[in-house]
């Protein structure tokens, strides 16, 4: 057998790597190109990047393009995976560390491939490709997304992952959200000082330039639930939805998603909104709970579960902002909103207290202690003006700016500049 893998990896040496890379680059790659030849603004320096599990972060792949700097592409997941697995394979088998690298070697040519870029440091279908990034002398970039960790015992389940996934960041560039997570990084050895930026988030320039017009009370009678999911502990281990009944935030998710699904019942004249992260799974769990309700989602018209409403535009258009363990809730907190946090059943038990992000920013809130209360402190909040105290808005601003960006709205400039040094340095 090993004999029929050797002669596999030969073919791919001797040509196969190099017609493959071809034919993904005239068939799929020129057509996946985030670029708009309408952005460069004259600019002639412009960067190619190959970004990794595009479909993780589109809104922020298509900023980059828009400024003008970078000509973004794409691959095929399917493809991208598969061709992952198989150099993993190659290596457990043979030794073999070649084969992706020999693959990458030749697309980065055709396409003039200037860095390369992923979402999260520890993607296990990203990781050996930003090593062959590196291989091939093209830095490997993480725009890392995952950075609202403010519990220890998260943050310990984090670097265990990593450290189990990544060991030592092997790329060229890292950015992060904030001060925090770059701290923990370096401090724990996951990247080094000159590696690791926290240069905030750059989909967050657009909401803190905004019109402010658009901020606080606005009569609409529209309110917004950012859905959640049931974990207290690492994703990792038990997923968005684990199948164990009694692990998580369940009985929150449940109670908190049928108050909302009634109080459109009983108020057919309010907009109410939940949006999910995700369709499938959180759609399925959703309607499995109002359904245990005896609540039919088609007879409440003025009920929308989408996933793919604008988060931002949500917060604008909306009076009221539900949410839990979400940076949407510091997002709406800065723009004057009413934010009702549903804070009952697992909430009390001792072994979620230390899970649950931020208590102490709920002083700048409105706390649901029950289903009931929440349904009441929506219809309130929606029938009557609210304000926020000037001290409680300067909190929010705080927590906005030590957790997700800064408020003079520069991390585009940020990650632009951080990404063409990087790539200029490699280059000289």
């Amino acid at each position: 057998m090993n004999l029929l893998y050797r002669a596999v990896i030969t073919l791919w040496k001797w040509g196969g790597a190099f017609v493959l890379s071809h034919i993904i680059s005239l068939f799929y790659t020129n057509k996946q190109c985030y670029y708009d030849t309408k952005n460069t603004n004259g600019n002639e320096n412009i960067n190619s990047l190959l970004a990794l599990s595009s479909f993780r972060f589109p809104t922020e792949l298509s900023i980059l393009s828009k400024s003008g700097c970078f000509r973004i592409y794409s691959l095929p997941y399917r493809f991208q995976t598969l061709l992952a697995h198989l150099d993993n394979l190659a290596y457990s088998l043979l030794k073999d560390t070649d084969l992706l690298t020999i693959f990458f070697s030749h697309y980065a040519r055709i396409n003039n491939i200037d860095g390369t870029i992923g979402t999260a440091l520890w993607y296990k279908q990203d990781i050996p490709w930003g090593k062959a990034s590196e291989s091939c002398g093209i830095p490997y970039i993480v725009l890392h997304k995952e950075c609202f960790k403010p519990c220890n015992l998260q943050t310990n389940e984090e670097l265990h992952l990593l450290r189990e996934r990544v060991g030592k960041f092997s790329g060229s560039l890292l950015i992060v959200h904030n001060q925090d997570t770059r701290s923990r990084y370096i401090s724990n050895g996951i990247g080094d000082a000159d590696v690791v930026h926290a240069s905030g988030n750059i989909r967050m320039d657009s909401l803190v330039k905004r019109d402010t017009k658009q901020d606080g009370y606005k009569g609409s009678k529209t309110v917004t639930l950012f859905s959640f999911t049931h974990p207290a502990f690492s994703y990792d281990s038990v997923g968005p939805f684990p199948s164990n009944p009694y692990l998580g935030f369940v009985r929150l998710f449940q109670r908190t998603h049928v108050a909302i699904a009634q109080l459109a019942l009983e108020h057919p004249d309010y907009r109410v909104f939940i949006k999910t992260k995700w369709a499938d799974r959180c759609f399925m769990e959703i309607l499995q709970a109002l359904e245990a309700s005896s609540i039919n989602i088609d007879s409440i018209p003025n009920l929308t579960l989408t996933n793919t409403e604008n988060v931002h535009s949500l917060i604008l258009d909306s009076d009221v902002i539900c949410g839990f363990q979400s940076t949407t809730l510091l997002e709406a907190a800065i723009c004057g909103k009413c934010i009702i946090v549903p804070h009952f059943d697992e909430c009390n038990y001792p072994e979620y207290v230390e899970r649950i992000k931020l208590p102490e920013s709920y002083a700048n809130y409105v706390v649901a202690t029950s289903p009931e209360e929440l349904k009441h402190l929506v219809h309130q909040n929606l029938s009557n003006r609210y304000l926020v105290p000037t001290d409680h808005m300067q909190q929010r601003n705080q927590y906005f700016e030590t957790w997700v960006s800064d408020l003079a709205g520069t991390a585009t400039e940020k990650y632009v500049s951080q990404i063409k040094n990087v790539i200029t340095k490699n280059q000289n």
